[in-house]
C-alpha cells in the first residue's frame, strides 16, 4: 500500500487535479479495486467491483483518455457513473501496464475548471512510468522513491538530465524523459 500512497501524494504535487485516483485491475475476477483516492481532502477507498465507464474503455483499449471539456457528453458516451464526489471539468487515464498486461488506472481529475489539463501532463505521467512500475518489489520501490522524490522541474533543467536519476520507464531514453518534463515544465509556467 505504501507504494500507492508515494505514487499519489507525489502526483499531488506535480499535477493541477484536486482528485486523484490509483486503481489495480484483476484480469481473473475482471475487478477493480481503490489502492489510492484523494478529493479535496477525501481519502475514501472503495472495495472491489467491476471495471465501468471511463476505466472499463482504459482497461480494454490500454489507451489514455483524456477529456478537458464536455464531460456530460463524455459520460454518456461511455456510460460512466460517478460512484462517490463530484464530477470532473478536466480528466485523465492512464493504463498501469507491467510487461504487456494491464494491471489497474491512474486517473487525474480537476472538478472545478475545464481544460486544467494538456498533453504534456499525459505524456509525463506516461512519461515517469507510473503506470508500468507500481509494482511491490523492493527494487521497484526503491527506484520509484529514487525518481519521484526528486522535483520534476530540476530533472529537465537546461534540457539535460540531473546525474544520479534513474528512470522507470526503461523502454524511454533518460533523454526523451528530460525533454517532456521540460516541455511539461514550460506549458505550466515552470522553469
Amino acid at each position: 500500500q505504501g507504494i500507492y500512497d508515494l505514487v499519489g501524494e507525489k502526483m499531488r504535487e506535480i499535477f493541477d487535479a484536486q482528485v486523484i485516483d490509483i486503481v489495480t485491475y484483476d484480469r481473473k475476477a475482471n475487478q477493480i479495486e481503490d489502492r489510492y483516492s484523494f478529493e479535496k481532502g477525501d481519502r475514501t477507498l472503495l472495495g472491489p467491483r467491476e471495471p465501468k465507464g471511463f476505466r472499463k474503455h482504459v482497461i480494454e483499449t490500454m489507451q489514455p483518455l483524456f477529456f478537458n471539456e464536455g464531460l456530460d457528453q463524455h459520460f454518456i458516451t461511455y456510460d460512466n457513473v460517478i460512484l462517490t464526489g463530484e464530477a470532473p471539468k478536466s480528466i485523465v487515464l492512464v493504463a498501469m501496464i507491467a510487461g504487456n498486461e494491464m494491471t489497474g488506472v491512474i486517473s487525474l481529475q480537476n472538478i472545478d475548471h475545464e481544460h486544467a489539463f494538456s498533453p504534456s501532463d499525459v505524456s509525463l505521467l506516461t512519461t515517469l512510468g507510473l503506470q508500468d512500475m507500481i509494482v511491490s518489489d523492493l527494487d521497484n520501490y526503491e527506484r520509484l522513491a529514487v525518481t519521484l522524490g526528486r522535483d520534476a522541474a530540476a530533472t529537465a533543467r537546461d534540457g539535460r538530465v540531473v546525474p544520479g536519476r534513474r528512470v522507470l520507464f526503461e523502454e524511454r531514453p533518460e533523454v526523451e524523459v528530460a525533454e517532456d518534463i521540460r516541455v511539461h515544465d514550460q506549458e505550466v509556467g515552470r522553469q
